[in-house]
């Protein structure tokens, strides 16, 4: 049993869609960072318990068991991200938070091909109570 957050900006297909793609791709690189400096400062990137990834405007965070103080690691992320998503970038988050079966499976990759699987009801859980 693992822990899964899946956490979405709200309204960016329609925010881009009235910028320039300059913009846009500024936009997304800020909130980006913004993320990899909440995980670093929150000492995560050194974390053997916690782990994550960034996909466009999406954030997957979830912990190698299912224990109170991984929890409140995720929780603690998550309430840093959405402050920092409202304060400096704009862009408004909803998400979900799950609990159950969840494996990210590492795969060789080409280098222009790259793969990644995630798979479990805790990310399935997560992905539908953010929408």
């Amino acid at each position: 049993m693992r822990y899964v957050a899946f956490i979405d900006t709200l309204g960016f297909k329609q925010r881009i869609t009235k910028i320039s793609h300059e913009e846009a791709v500024e936009v997304i690189r800020q909130f980006n960072q913004s993320i990899y400096n909440i995980w670093r400062d929150m000492g995560l990137d050194r974390d053997e318990t916690i782990r994550g990834r960034t996909f466009s405007d999406s954030v997957i965070v979830h912990s190698q068991d299912d224990s109170k103080e991984e929890l409140e690691k995720i929780i603690k992320f998550l309430i840093n991200i959405y402050k920092e998503s409202i304060i400096n970038c704009d862009l408004p988050l909803r998400g979900g938070l799950a609990n159950g079966s969840f494996d990210d499976i590492q795969a060789i990759e080409f280098d222009n091909l790259q793969k990644g699987l995630l798979v479990g009801t805790a990310f399935i859980d997560a992905y539908l109570l953010e929408s």
